[in-house]
This record gives C-alpha cells, sequence and structure tokens, in this order.
C-alpha cells in the first residue's frame, strides 16, 4: 500500500466516525397538556409501558415519595385495557373506563380513568401531562383535596 491509499483509507474511515458521531438522532421529548384532551386523544399519546419513578403531593403537600426501586409499571394497550405491575406481579389486569367530572373553578372537565373489574380498589387517575417524556398522572384527579401526582416514564 502506497502514502495516498493509507490516507484514502484513513479519510475514509474518518469520515465514517463523524457521520456517525454527527447523523445520530438528537432526542425530541414530548410536551402536551392532557388535562384538555378529549378521552381518544389522550389514550393515543399514553399508550405503551410507563414505570412509576416517583409520587409527589398528597396531606404533605409538596412531599415527593421516592417509587423507582418498586419495579413498578403500569401499561395502557389498545380498547382502554390496563395491566398494573409490581415485581412481575400483576396487581391489576382490567379495562378503565372514561369519567367525567365538572371542574370546580372553570368550565373545563375532567377526563378521569376509571377502572373496571372485580376486587379492584385502584383510585382514580387523570392524565395531567407528558413532559420531556415523563406522564404525569393525577390520583384521583386533580381538583380533589390531597391528590398526588404520579410520575412515569415510557419504556423503550
Amino acid at each position: 500500500m502506497n502514502k495516498s491509499s493509507i490516507f484514502t483509507l484513513v479519510l475514509v474511515v474518518l469520515s465514517t466516525l463523524f457521520c456517525f458521531v454527527k447523523c445520530q438522532k438528537e432526542k425530541t421529548y414530548l410536551n402536551i397538556a392532557l388535562e384538555s384532551k378529549e378521552p381518544s386523544t389522550i389514550q393515543t399519546f399514553i399508550r405503551g409501558k410507563w414505570r412509576v419513578r416517583y409520587a409527589s403531593g398528597g396531606i404533605c403537600g409538596n412531599c415527593q415519595f421516592d417509587r423507582s426501586n418498586l419495579n413498578e409499571y403500569y401499561t395502557f394497550g389498545p380498547r382502554r385495557k390496563i395491566l398494573h405491575t409490581v415485581d412481575h406481579k400483576v396487581k391489576m389486569d382490567t379495562i378503565y373506563q372514561w369519567l367525567t367530572y365538572p371542574s370546580s373553578n372553570s368550565d373545563q372537565v375532567h377526563h378521569v380513568m376509571g377502572f373496571i373489574g372485580e376486587g379492584i380498589r385502584s383510585p382514580l387517575f387523570e392524565p395531567v401531562q407528558i413532559k420531556d417524556d415523563t406522564l404525569v398522572l393525577a390520583q384521583p384527579f386533580v381538583g380533589n383535596p390531597d391528590f398526588m401526582l404520579l410520575y412515569l416514564t415510557k419504556e423503550r
């Protein structure tokens, strides 16, 4: 191999490496308020498997509770299906229905997920927003005294 061939080979390798580094897609985050959306739109955005990271609020207001060590997931499937697991144990596998509650301080309504199934004692959920790939669910719903917010990240 002569110097020209080696130079060309090095140039091709460096160009390829540069392209791999520069051509990678930048991660774009979804930011959307879900409170004002219709249930069908909400279902589209929340479909998939979400890991619970932490909860905040409740009686103590700004308290934050780490739940990432619980290995807890919610999976929202088609046709209003919901699966809740903790450490690979199924806690809830059912469907939900959309309930509508009027807001006490505006003309807005709250679209709340109510769970259907025997022996289910889970609270209601209101999808609030997706911000930077984090789904925020109000439990039971915004405006209810002592509601909590659950923060979940989407699994890839």
